[in-house]
């Protein structure tokens, strides 16, 4: 996936003329993206939970006329795999708060209990063409797994706040891609999925594999997977990614030299969005048991 050179380069030109003119605060507004749960369960056979995640898209500096579009998008993914189960996203125009739901993801309560995160990310191009977006902080979610003997008794599933999703996983990350693609990336950094999907700041060096993140963000699809962190150095990055039929995806990152855009990246009132491009992609099958080993 190379980015739109193109349509940056217009964001540069045009958010350079105006950073120039005026105050940037002034230039700039700021999105918030928020997520919350829709929870509840059937009591009467058979008996599941359920929940939908909601996820609002809120302007917070700029009137809504000077929003020209407002992105906003919610998934429900597997807490240990990355896997999407369900999501929904769409694009307000000229408003200040957008709203998505998505369908409802169920646990039943006498299977293993499932843990999910719930995601929201938001995003605003506005009439100057300069943009702001923003990565809620995931909430976890626990359904099914209930010790039931058939009596209509009332589950709700159990919501707590924040993710681990990735944390820890750089070895076998590392053994993954050295068994499967025969790269040894062992002198590699790693940063995590938790740590690059948060609303504080972060280190200068992560925030063009955030801008990745969120790119895979915006495009996953139901049934494929988000990756669980980066493995990177200087200007380059991997990561290694389950596939639906069950092979692995290897994709390399290249870090682009920096533009001169201005625009609103988080919190943040103004910085660059680092620009990268896909350097290489393979695919290859793998043993069952290696691929649950990134999931343990």
């Amino acid at each position: 996936m190379l980015k739109k050179m193109v349509s940056i380069a217009l964001c540069a030109i045009m958010c350079v003329t105006v950073a120039f003119a005026a105050d940037v605060t002034d230039s700039i507004g700021k999105v918030k993206a928020t997520v919350g749960p829709l929870t509840g369960s059937v009591t009467v056979k058979p008996y599941f939970s359920w929940i939908q995640a909601v996820s609002v898209a809120n302007e917070t500096v700029r009137s809504k006329s000077q929003v020209a579009n407002l992105y906003s998008k919610a998934t429900i993914t597997d807490s240990k795999s990355g896997k999407l189960y369900k999501t929904a996203d769409g694009t307000g125009h000229y408003t200040q708060d957008y709203r998505v739901v998505t369908p409802q993801f169920q646990a039943y309560w006498n299977q293993p209990a499932v843990t999910v995160n719930l995601t929201a990310y938001a995003k605003a191009r506005y009439t100057n063409n300069c943009i702001s977006q923003h990565s809620s902080l995931p909430l976890q979610a626990t359904l099914g797994g209930e010790d039931y003997n058939g009596y209509r008794t009332y589950k709700q599933p159990v919501i707590t706040e924040g993710t681990t999703f990735g944390i820890g996983k750089k070895a076998a990350m590392t053994s993954v891609i050295d068994n499967t693609f025969g790269y040894n990336l062992s002198d590699f950094n790693y940063v995590s999925y938790a740590e690059l999907w948060t609303d504080e700041a972060i280190p200068e060096e992560h925030e063009w594999l955030q801008c990745i993140l969120r790119d895979i963000f915006v495009e996953i699809e139901e049934g494929q997977f988000m990756p669980m962190g980066f493995l990177y150095k200087d200007d380059t990055a991997y990561t290694v990614v389950e596939q639906p039929d069950g092979t692995l995806s290897l994709t390399q990152y290249s870090l682009l030299p920096e533009t001169n855009a201005v625009t609103a990246q988080g919190n943040e009132s103004s910085s660059d969005i680092p620009e990268y491009q896909v350097a290489d992609t393979q695919v290859k099958r793998a043993d069952r048991a290696l691929i649950d080993s990134m999931y343990q």
